[in-house]
């Protein structure tokens, strides 16, 4: 995969007549690590959602780069894979139908199949299990294994140590220094030490409000 460049250009986001947050501006190439930190209610989530494009933002672009150059606004989101809480899963499907459907639409990191996946995610006995039968805290392994797992350019991990217990961080934290290498990954914390121990790079949204 050939290099990427994040391009955020005076981003602001407005709800009637409050300013969510705004004139944020920043470039982050590959290899580079963001925290975005703030308190609840500062606007954390709703910058990330701007940033992947499932909400408009008020002022400002957001761009991503190749060596080809801008991606258009089609296959931008196809470049980027995202945990969070207001992402769900098909809980209805086991974990390997769940892996097997994703696959028809993104490719998973070194042609990982469901069997490497639920290994990976320590979760080799519950792979024919439905979603609907795992704990938060497994449920919570899924999301950021199709996040980190993806074949994506750019990660965006929104509180991802949500329902982990101490050995879920451990998991976390192992799995993000195996997978960061050559990504832009942002992510939304209020709980630095556990989440973004690994990023050089921070805004406070409450300095942007």
């Amino acid at each position: 995969m050939t290099g990427s460049r994040l391009l955020i250009e005076s981003l602001g986001k407005k709800f009637n007549r409050n300013w969510i947050f705004r004139n944020i501006s920043l470039e982050l190439k590959s290899g580079d690590f963001l925290a975005v930190l703030g308190g609840n209610g500062s606007g954390k989530s709703t910058f990330i959602q701007c940033v992947l494009g499932s909400s408009s933002h008020t002022t400002g672009r957001v761009s991503l780069f190749t060596n080809n150059g801008r991606l258009d606004d089609e296959k931008f989101p196809l470049q980027i894979s995202i945990t969070a809480p207001y992402v769900g899963l098909y809980e209805d499907l086991t974990l390997r139908e769940s892996i097997d459907f994703h696959c028809k639409f993104r490719k998973l990191l070194d042609q990982m199949n469901a069997e490497q996946f639920a290994h990976l995610t320590s979760l080799e006995t519950h792979i024919d299990k439905p979603l609907s039968q795992y704990s938060s805290g497994m449920k919570q392994r899924v999301k950021l294994g199709l996040a980190l797992y993806t074949d994506s350019r750019m990660v965006l991990l929104d509180e991802p140590c949500s329902h982990l217990d101490e050995n879920g961080i451990t998991w976390y934290k192992q799995q993000i220094e195996s997978r960061k290498a050559g990504r832009i990954i942002l992510v939304a914390s209020n709980n630095m030490e556990t989440e973004t121990w690994f990023c050089q790079h921070q805004i406070r949204m409450e300095n942007h409000a």
